[in-house]
């Protein structure tokens, strides 16, 4: 068996592209490419009315026109397997929520006080506590999000905003629950060891650590899939638009 390097925040360099193609109404698409130019994957691809986004590739500068441009497709595609912490990216919810959402809490440590754990109303800061603005023409068609496993840290907490978009359908299986910031003991030995110094929570204070977010039709790759290197969890996501009316 042929073995691939893999180093994290690089893992989608050109040879780690990972070789899943879609099968769709008995066509094969390869939806994932690798733009030489950029030294990344494109993050979109269209089949007649429905558009994929490769999240981890996705730029902020890049959002406004990509909206523009498929802001009357009958639904939309965003694959959170990957990995992207730009902050930025919140811009993405301007266009999806039609008005400001609150999204999450969180609990810290008060080091006034040691071992109290105090809830603060936002996740990031107070200047993002909320995701998406004002917006009478929000997008109206079918949001499709793609999660499992490999979906953690910061991919959980744009999983969360996902969750506020009306109508917003989860494919694929349980993420990590693995969200919030890494704090670190150094060990006699040089090795660190690393745990999360925040507690992550909806709104409501419902847990997303150690549950991770929870998908609204469970797909799961089979042996079949694999060895025909189909993504089982973008077909579903197509379907699903597919039978929006």
């Amino acid at each position: 068996m042929e073995r691939k390097e893999r180093i994290f925040n690089r893992e989608w360099d050109k040879n780690g592209i990972p070789s899943y193609h879609l099968v769709y109404h008995g066509k094969t698409y390869t939806y994932l490419t690798y733009n030489e130019k950029e030294s990344r994957l494109n993050p979109s691809f269209q089949v007649d009315d429905k558009v994929y986004f490769e999240f981890s590739s996705l730029k902020a500068s890049e959002v406004p026109a990509l909206m523009e441009t498929y802001k009357n497709a009958k639904g939309m595609v965003f694959d959170l397997r990957g990995y992207n912490d730009d902050g930025s990216l919140l811009t993405v919810f301007d266009y999806l929520l039609g008005k400001p959402e609150h999204f999450g809490i969180k609990t810290q440590a008060d080091f006034s006080q040691p071992g109290k754990f105090c809830f603060v109303d936002n996740i990031i800061d107070k200047s993002y506590k909320s995701a998406g603005k004002n917006n009478p023409d929000s997008y109206q068609g079918q949001v499709v999000v793609l999660i499992n496993e490999y979906t953690q840290s910061s991919e959980e907490l744009w999983a969360m905003i996902f969750k506020k978009v009306p109508g917003a359908v989860f494919v694929g299986s349980q993420t990590a629950g693995a969200d919030g910031n890494k704090t670190a003991i150094k060990l006699t030995d040089g090795n660190k060891l690393i745990f999360s110094g925040l507690g992550i929570y909806y709104p409501d204070g419902g847990e997303t650590q150690r549950i991770g977010i929870k998908p609204d039709v469970i797909v799961r790759p089979t042996v079949e899939s694999i060895r025909n290197k189909e993504d089982l969890l973008l077909l579903k996501a197509f379907e699903l638009i597919d039978q929006k009316k």
